[in-house]
């Protein structure tokens, strides 16, 4: 099922690739997210409208006239219309296989700064608990020209506290990107 549908907008402050000493950017994210998918033990959703600040740091390696591989690191914070917020980052090194191929392998951490612990009452979701969670994975990428990117993704949950514990995770991601 469609776990959600995300719209975000980002500005570039500092570009390695034109001469700045890493790439640094910063963004906001607008999800809307369906209500079963709140109730899900995997989806660390906290509420139907989620808005995220975001700010990115990174380094690209690159060879005449395409990059090698590059490294990264990501933090946000994630607020909805309900409960407290979730901080998430990720650091993550990216490889070019060929022109359209690209692998990643990368660790996301994720902080739910609810004040409530997990009980033995019925799962009602995130919104109101202290979660900590570590994912690691490989993501597998294709780059369909202008037409965005096609990526098949596995994660497994490395560290869990209030939260399922050595979760495997696969996942197919679309993404459409444009410029304004």
């Amino acid at each position: 099922p469609l776990a959600r549908l995300s719209a975000s907008i980002r500005r570039m402050w500092y570009n390695d690739i034109i001469g700045d000493p890493v790439s640094f950017s910063t963004g906001l994210t607008v999800s809307a997210i369906p209500s079963h998918t709140l109730r899900y033990p995997s989806m660390f959703h906290t509420s139907n409208i989620e808005l995220g600040v975001h700010c990115s740091i990174g380094k690209e390696r690159s060879s005449r006239n395409t990059w090698l591989y590059r490294s990264w690191a990501s933090l946000e914070y994630i607020c909805g219309n309900k409960g407290r917020g979730r901080a998430v980052g990720r650091l993550a090194v990216e490889g070019k296989i060929k022109e359209n191929h690209r692998t990643e392998l990368f660790s996301d951490i994720q902080c739910g700064l609810g004040g409530k612990a997990l009980n033995d009452e019925a799962f009602s979701g995130y919104r109101s608990l202290r979660y900590r969670t570590v994912d690691v994975g490989v993501k597998y990428t294709y780059v369909i020209d202008i037409w965005g990117r096609l990526s098949v993704i596995y994660s497994h949950r490395a560290y869990a506290q209030y939260a399922p514990n050595h979760v495997n995770t696969w996942s197919i991601e679309y993404m459409l990107p444009f410029s304004l």
